[in-house]
């Protein structure tokens, strides 16, 4: 069926979190290595990711203005099909106080078995509690925990299951210009002890709306 990936397609993942005038989006690509029996759906692997992240990031955001959304997964090997969503515990976060300023993001980087700035990858955590900031301005102790369990829900290999069958998949750092095959496999992850900034998420950038 066009919604179960075989063996060499490339799926895009979309984890979503939002303010009242913001979004964030963090967009991740998998690599299929095996599939047996039925394979799972999209939506199946969609829900997957959600219920493997959205603990740990609800737990950096503020409730009083930032929440969870959700996650979708579309196969993006030509012929791309639809991006389906799944947003079964969509909600507010649930770290105490307020928020830090909307541009403010914990990052996780990505390495892979090449050098040079194509061959790695960044992850921009979007709408960190102004709790989580210490005294000096760097992340605290307790979001760093946070950041470190959703860099080790990433993966980089996963075993997605649903149904009768199983989908095994690699992350990679997907290269514009370049065959997806080419894209090289993630085998490690750094969550870096500062802060990063995102402006678009910024105060001055244009009103969001949720994709989905």
């Amino acid at each position: 069926m066009p919604n179960q990936p075989n063996v060499g397609d490339t799926l895009q993942i979309r984890v979503v979190t939002y303010t009242s005038t913001q979004i964030g989006v963090n967009v991740l690509h998998y690599y299929v290595t095996a599939v047996s029996g039925t394979t799972p759906d999209l939506t199946t692997i969609a829900s997957a990711f959600e219920a493997s992240l959205y603990t740990y990031y609800k737990a950096t955001m503020a409730a009083a203005n930032a929440s969870w959304r959700g996650v979708s997964c579309k196969d993006i090997t030509p012929l791309q099909t639809l991006a389906l969503p799944f947003v079964g515990h969509a909600g507010a976060g649930t770290a105490g106080g307020s928020g830090a300023p909307t541009q403010t993001a914990g990052l996780i980087t990505f390495r892979t078995q090449y050098g040079g700035a194509a061959n790695r990858g960044r992850m921009y955590l979007p709408f960190p509690a102004a709790g989580m900031v210490d005294a000096a301005g760097a992340p605290q102790a307790g979001y760093l925990t946070q950041l470190t369990l959703i860099a080790a829900a990433l993966g980089p290999n996963l075993l997605v299951t649903g149904g009768a069958g199983t989908a095994s998949m690699t992350q990679v750092i997907r290269r514009r210009g370049h065959p997806m095959y080419q894209d090289p496999f993630v085998f490690a992850y750094t969550v870096q002890n500062k802060f990063a900034t995102q402006r678009r998420r910024g105060q001055y950038g244009r009103v969001n709306i949720l994709p989905f």
